[in-house]
């Protein structure tokens, strides 16, 4: 029981210095394929659209919280 024990605990800090090694680094390189796609391209894609409300289909301005015809949250 207390070769386990032992073996538990070298485990453990050998995780810990992992862990730390890899903050560390900071990989600042996403683990996902971005497709060149910036948030900027998003928000202006998103803004040539006219939206509308997803529970009554009324059109709704881009800044709006609340629908103006059913009070649905659209934030």
């Amino acid at each position: 029981m207390f070769e386990i024990g032992i073996a538990m605990i070298v485990l453990g800090i050998i995780g810990v210095v992992v862990s730390l090694v890899l903050i560390a680094r900071g990989n600042k390189t996403p683990a996902y394929n971005t497709n060149n796609f910036t948030n900027q391209d998003r928000n202006e894609s998103n803004n040539n659209r006219p939206r509308s409300c997803p529970n009554c289909g009324e059109p709704i301005k881009s800044d709006t919280l609340f629908c103006v015809n059913c009070g649905y949250k659209l934030y």
